[in-house]
């Protein structure tokens, strides 16, 4: 199955949101903004990656987001995170086919760890179906929902 259209459009999509494209090994595309935001504390480097695969179970989701997390923490800017910067991962993942364990992943994890926050994007399956994370705490739900705003405006 090819992915090519929904990659374009992602591409497109960073593009106009102010992405830069860099090249790192072990994913199929990455992009990274910096970006200053008094609604999330201050610099914001936020980090896209792709990943493309025949089939993927949760393992697999995790392990692209822990990759994901890395190369976010290797461009973010020098503030410490939490004191005047964050940082934003949007791992996608594009799957001909996700087991049932991948989706429900998918759909309903997100990852913070101390003002990183990691929302995951599946497309999978033919015609391609995206899951993104639904859920969110009454606390952050304002900051969740601009996250996840921001991930589907990518993933179109």
């Amino acid at each position: 199955m090819s992915f090519d259209s929904i990659i374009a459009g992602i591409e497109g999509n960073a593009a106009r949101d102010g992405f830069e494209a860099k090249e790192i090994e072990g994913f199929d595309r990455v992009w990274h903004r910096r970006k200053f935001m008094l609604s999330r504390v201050g610099l914001v480097d936020a980090v896209v990656t792709i990943r493309v695969a025949e089939s993927v179970t949760e393992l697999d989701l995790v392990r692209h987001e822990d990759d994901a997390f890395v190369v976010a923490l290797g461009v973010k800017t020098w503030l410490p995170r939490g004191l005047g910067s964050a940082v934003e991962v949007h791992p996608i993942t594009l799957a001909g086919n996700a087991d049932a364990d991948a989706i429900t992943y998918a759909g309903g994890s997100m990852r913070n760890r101390w003002s990183a926050m990691t929302m995951h994007a599946l497309i999978h399956g033919n015609p391609p179906q995206t899951v993104v994370f639904e859920g969110g705490k009454v606390w952050g739900a304002a900051y969740v929902g601009s996250v996840r705003s921001q991930l589907k405006a990518l993933v179109g």
